[in-house]
């Protein structure tokens, strides 16, 4: 009876074990605590998840990093919009989003859903109709002891898929 119970409970190990899911790519982990390394966001690692790199945006006095999906904007669809901040923050900030015009003028403003996986917040975004050339994002930052930041930044229009 003993060694039957040691059996099955090594056969429930072996079977949870094999059911565990892998991930295809480690996690890269940056020594401050958990999350990317700022190379793990670079363009390379964007293109290969589908996701067009736009580089660095000034928001208020921070340098976030930006990507949006790949493929062509289309007025009435929705796209995601991935922001990363300088700084590890757990999801504590709130992070939210748009398309607009120069003039901060909004479409649907979307919250970012934070990924721990990644240190980055993703948002799903409605297109405006109509969408301009002079259509920008919009990134506005909530920190947690009240600080609103907001800043801009071209988004990129019309992409071959």
């Amino acid at each position: 009876m003993r060694y039957g119970s040691v059996a099955v409970g090594a056969l429930v190990a072996l079977v949870l074990l094999a059911g565990c899911e892998r991930s295809e790519r480690p996690v890269v982990v940056d020594g401050t605590g958990g999350g990317a390394t700022p190379a793990d966001r670079g363009p390379e690692a964007r293109a290969a998840a589908g996701q067009i790199a736009l580089g660095p945006a000034r928001v208020g006095d921070l340098d976030v990093t930006c990507a949006q999906g790949a493929g062509a904007l289309t007025p009435g669809g929705t796209v995601r919009l991935w922001i990363g901040l300088p700084y590890e923050d757990g999801g504590a900030t709130e992070v939210r989003g748009w398309l607009g015009g120069p003039d901060r003028g909004t479409g649907p403003i979307a919250t970012g859903t934070y990924s721990p996986r990644h240190a980055d917040y993703e948002l799903l975004v409605t297109i405006p109709d109509p969408l301009t050339p002079a259509s920008r994002w919009w990134i506005e930052l909530l920190q947690p002891d009240g600080t609103r930041l907001v800043g801009s930044l071209v988004p990129v229009l019309d992409v071959d898929e």
